[in-house]
């Protein structure tokens, strides 16, 4: 096989990055969490499920829950102009597309 320039190892520079964790939206507030020890993980939000009615201690139960903690994102604002989509195309989008479109802004401003 002929050495293309994809097989050569040369190094790289990781200079932007952006994200989204429990307790910490971008960068910043994530490496804070990471150099303190914080946990993101918390009880399931009032605004996700009801746990009383969902929760089964047992994993193989159909259609339940068998944790009562996670980690979960804040709202996090999204405003469609600024990337060209239509209000009315935002029910229809999978909101880790959205998300994604939010981490690569992080990444370029950083």
């Amino acid at each position: 096989m002929k050495d293309s320039k994809f097989n050569q190892r040369e190094p790289i520079a990781i200079i932007g990055t952006g994200c989204f964790f429990p307790g910490s939206q971008g960068f910043e507030e994530f490496w804070s969490f990471v150099k303190s020890g914080t946990d993101g993980i918390t009880d399931v939000p009032a605004s996700h499920w009801n746990t009383d009615e969902f929760f089964n201690a047992d994993p193989k139960q159909p259609d339940m829950v068998y944790s009562k903690t996670g980690g979960f994102l804040s709202p996090i604002k999204f405003h469609p102009g600024d990337y060209g989509i239509a209000p009315n195309n935002i029910e229809a989008t999978d909101t880790s597309q959205l998300l994604g479109l939010l981490a690569a802004k992080q990444a370029l401003e950083n």
